[in-house]
């Protein structure tokens, strides 16, 4: 299992300060990302979930890694959310980043 779920930190260029710590550091950057995810999820939906919020982030991981290109995002999107509706299974080959075995060999 990974320390930190998908999406939790932001790529962006970031000014570190000489000498912090790595904890201070990891809570540097999760402070960030928390105030840029509310801000955004705010902008889109009114308000902020953090747990809605992380479910969008994998759904969206999941969207860019079986879309061949941007034209097809809006069809597997609909596709996810089709099943998901219905109660059945994603799979798709982009949920194997995700759940028990995400981080571990297996074979």
């Amino acid at each position: 299992q990974a320390p930190y779920d998908e999406g939790v930190f932001l790529p962006e260029t970031y000014k570190i300060p000489k000498g912090i710590t790595e904890n201070l550091l990891i809570q540097m950057l999760l402070n960030h990302a928390e105030i840029s995810n509310k801000k955004t999820s705010e902008k889109i939906f009114g308000d902020y979930n953090p747990k809605k919020w992380h479910q969008y982030i994998i759904i969206a991981s999941v969207i860019q890694k079986e879309a061949a290109n941007d034209n097809e995002m809006p069809i597997v999107a609909s596709v996810i959310y089709n099943r998901l509706k219905k109660g059945m299974k994603l799979q798709m080959d982009g949920t194997l980043n995700y759940g028990i075995y995400s981080h571990v060999k297996v074979t």
